[in-house]
């Protein structure tokens, strides 16, 4: 196992760590697949976020957790306006919060011209959401994007809506071709598996995942529980080449990320 050094610290620490590990994975659209066990790994989703914008890249972003004045809230604490991005066309957001209140009070017709009418009938599966965000993907005349990106937070959503599992891979990879074959950008999703029990879907659907995935980084708690000066760990990986291993234990602060090799920090020593 090889364990890289995190360079300058913070979000450009971060940045250094993505870099080598997509270095290994010698693809140009690439799919990040962020695995939260036992803590919250939406500060990769913030960050991802962030650095897409910031870059110059069109994204379009499934927000089915949060709303999306949570995200604007963090980006804004990193620098990065994410309503004058919607507002240029440079970010494309599927509030779903907003979307499956409107479902749920909705006359049948908004229901079934819904991105979210799954949400009505879960065995219909998740055409009519990737339907949504391939128009969102459209190459537009009025501007020129760096390249595309697409984030989802939280794949985990649909399985605990009562999608069928096939459907959710089905999903992954119709957004997968799209994303990464036809438009060679690159594909973001966080799930969020349990901590102490073992489904075996929830299983399946990870270890499918992480085998079509270009860096997998997987974000858990600490083993010998909360400490103030360490908030959890993180590995890298890439399935090209499973053997170059980064392993950090990282701190969140409020404005960046500080990522130390594990047993570094001050903390510890």
């Amino acid at each position: 196992m090889t364990v890289q050094p995190p360079g300058t610290g913070g979000l450009r620490g971060l940045d250094d760590v993505l870099m080598h590990a997509a270095h290994q994975a010698q693809v140009h659209g690439k799919m990040y697949l962020l695995v939260e066990k036992g803590t919250d790994g939406g500060f990769l989703i913030h960050h991802f976020i962030s650095s897409y914008i910031r870059g110059g890249y069109k994204v379009c972003f499934l927000a089915l957790t949060q709303s999306f004045g949570h995200y604007c809230s963090v980006a804004q604490k990193l620098g990065v306006s994410l309503q004058a991005a919607r507002e240029r066309g440079q970010l494309v957001v599927l509030e779903g919060l907003v979307e499956s209140l409107r479902i749920m009070v909705g006359t049948d017709s908004q229901h079934e011209a819904s991105p979210l009418h799954f949400l009505r009938n879960a065995q219909k599966g998740l055409m009519d959401l990737y339907l949504w965000v391939k128009g969102a993907m459209e190459p537009t005349n009025d501007a020129e994007w760096k390249g595309s990106v697409l984030i989802v937070d939280d794949l985990s959503c649909f399985s605990m809506l009562s999608v069928p599992l096939q459907a959710i891979l089905h999903f992954v990879h119709y957004l997968r071709t799209l994303l990464c074959i036809q438009l060679q950008g690159d594909l973001v999703m966080l799930l969020a598996t349990a901590e102490d029990c073992v489904d075996e879907e929830e299983e399946f659907l990870l270890k499918s995942l992480s085998h079509n995935s270009s860096v997998i980084v997987h974000v858990e708690g600490l083993s010998t529980g909360a400490c103030k000066e360490i908030h959890g760990q993180m590995m890298v990986t890439s399935p090209r080449k499973p053997s170059d291993v980064q392993v950090y234990q990282y701190k969140l602060l409020d404005k960046a990320i500080q990522l130390f090799p594990r047993g570094t920090s001050s903390a510890v020593l």
